[in-house]
């Protein structure tokens, strides 16, 4: 995997801060199935919540690492949805064989 460097983060909205809190919401937005719903924190009322100030003063070897195990799990995630697909195929694939089977009696 090839190594992510923070300081080279374009800025968004002014500042590096924003452009990674912006790439963490995509990465988490972008693992959400089609059966949950993400739900971005943002506005004044995250902000007067204090919740937007727990993650301001995050270090560059902290976000790194955050980035490092977030990239870590998508690619986990990617993978277990081939293997679904693929099981998905096979069981798909078995389906007419064992109901012919079924409906001779030799199950």
């Amino acid at each position: 995997m090839s190594e992510i460097n923070l300081k080279n983060i374009q800025p968004r909205c002014g500042s590096q801060q924003h452009a990674f809190e912006e790439l963490c919401c995509q990465l988490a937005r972008r693992s959400c199935d089609e059966s949950s719903e993400f739900v971005r924190l943002d506005g004044p009322l995250f902000q007067e919540s204090g919740l937007d100030k727990r993650f301001s003063n995050v270090s560059i070897g902290e976000q790194q690492q955050i980035v490092s195990i977030l990239v870590s799990l998508q690619e986990k995630v990617s993978k277990l949805k081939k293997m679904q697909d693929k099981t998905s195929l096979e069981l798909n694939a078995l389906m007419p064989s064992i109901l012919d089977r079924a409906f001779r009696g030799k199950l």
